[in-house]
């Protein structure tokens, strides 16, 4: 073997002790005291109110009289609400610390890439 190839095997060797294993949503949801039916549960029975509130509302707001907005737009809107309410309860989740804050959405985001890309895609 060349040093070339002991260095990509050294390399590889260091990348792969240095990652850490993503945390299982059990361990998620023990803390929080949730079981992981009831949180998959609530997730699902919050996910199907908010897409009929938001179906609702545009077509309420689409059949009254006066300027319309465009429907781009106000799926854009909505998904930035998302954003902006998931970043609050994940702040919250980790006790108001900036700190571990920014931590935990690296590890979630950043270290997790194949769990994230697959959320992404979907």
């Amino acid at each position: 073997m060349t040093d070339r190839q002991d260095a990509v095997k050294l390399d590889i060797a260091a990348t792969v002790a240095s990652q850490k294993p993503p945390a299982s949503a059990a361990a998620m949801s023990s803390s929080s005291g949730l079981s992981d039916r009831q949180l998959k549960y609530i997730s699902l029975i919050t996910l199907t109110g908010q897409n009929a509130i938001l179906g609702l509302s545009m077509r309420y707001s689409r059949t009254r009289e006066g300027d319309l907005f465009i429907n781009t737009t106000a799926v854009a809107t909505a998904e930035v609400v998302k954003l902006l309410t998931c970043l609050f309860l994940v702040y919250r989740d980790e006790k108001y610390s900036a700190t571990r804050w920014k931590k935990a959405l690296y590890d979630t985001i950043v270290v997790n890439k194949i769990d994230t890309l697959k959320v992404s895609l979907i």
